[in-house]
């Protein structure tokens, strides 16, 4: 990380110490929060109070606290997503279900990708999968019932996360790293028994370097001579690519042109319409633009206007005739 946010209730003259590395810095409680900049790596941050100012009467709880990480990809990266239900996850431990079918009060309440979700509560459950790339991302799950996981990469633990938050949430970061190209295994393990722990789907990146991949789940039209099939990061070929380069930008564009074309228009009618009540005209807008509805016929001779023309574009002469 490169940055480490505290959050905090506390009261005023309550004396608290936080900061990276073994290194603090005393302050008020009162502030409420602080942040600690430090250089892009791996960091242990703290963050303490000293326990007997409780005696005095003196409140400290302890909110969060907030990562900041430095992520970098090429132009040609790509994003894959992995649903939860992938035949190229093996679980221990899990259940596997759409949402509608979930027993759990706290999941059936969400939405979720592809209308699937994969939930544990036992202790030492554990889901993993392969991937080739640089970065991961992992979504799922918070809330009251939910509580920490460990995450290894390549055998490796990263860390114990905590799923646990006031409100139950859907769609969630769960965990963001940085593996660095190549192929990576990983491995999500429930930590507390009796706490819920669930999955939603995960996105890998890719720099789009890799060997050809094997048929995608999601297959492009052949031929394809514009640019070559994406890596395959996840086994299998499984998973839904996307490109955040340059996908979209003539859509952008041509919304763009649109929408300014409307607005142009909608500025001319609008200047139309108030010409047609400045020199006369009377009733809706509606009528303005299409015309008074027809009424009983007017007598030969007894006609006012002579001219058929559009009421915006009627202007009555300034003099008498």
């Amino acid at each position: 990380v490169n940055q480490v946010s505290f959050l905090w209730e506390g009261s005023a003259g309550t004396t608290v110490s936080l900061g990276v590395d073994g290194q603090l810095s005393t302050g008020d409680a009162g502030a409420g929060s602080a942040q600690v900049p430090v250089a892009q790596g791996v960091h242990t941050a703290r963050i303490q109070v000293d326990s007997t100012q409780a005696n005095k009467g003196n409140n400290f709880g302890l909110i969060g606290a907030t990562l900041k990480t430095a992520v970098s990809f090429t132009s040609s990266s790509q994003n894959f997503t992995l649903d939860d239900a992938s035949s190229a996850i093996t679980y221990t431990g899990w259940t596997s279900t759409t949402v509608s079918s979930a027993p759990v009060e706290a999941i059936r309440s969400g939405k979720f990708w592809h209308d699937t979700i994969s939930y544990t509560s036992s202790s030492n459950a554990a889901a993993s999968f392969t991937f080739t790339g640089q970065l991961l991302y992992i979504f799922g799950c918070t809330g009251p019932s939910f509580g920490t996981f460990q995450l290894s990469i390549d055998g490796s633990a990263c860390g114990i996360y905590n799923a646990t938050s006031a409100v139950n949430t859907y769609g969630t970061l769960l965990f963001v790293g940085q593996a660095g190209d190549g192929e990576h295994k990983v491995e999500v393990k429930n930590m507390e028994d009796g706490r819920l722990l669930a999955l939603d789907y995960f996105v890998a990146t890719s720099s789009g370097s890799e060997p050809a991949p094997a048929p995608s789940l999601y297959p492009v039209p052949n031929p394809s001579p514009v640019s070559p099939a994406p890596p395959a990061v996840f086994p299998g070929g499984q998973g839904q690519t996307s490109t955040g380069t340059e996908g979209g930008t003539s859509s952008s564009v041509i919304g763009g042109i649109l929408g300014a074309l409307f607005g142009v228009l909608l500025l001319f009618l609008l200047w139309r319409y108030r010409q047609f009540r400045k020199e006369g005209g009377e009733g809706s807008f509606f009528a303005a633009l299409c015309g008074p509805s027809k009424g009983k016929p007017q007598t030969a001779g007894t006609g006012t206007n002579d001219f058929k023309l559009w009421p915006m574009v009627r202007f009555r002469p300034k003099y008498a005739t």
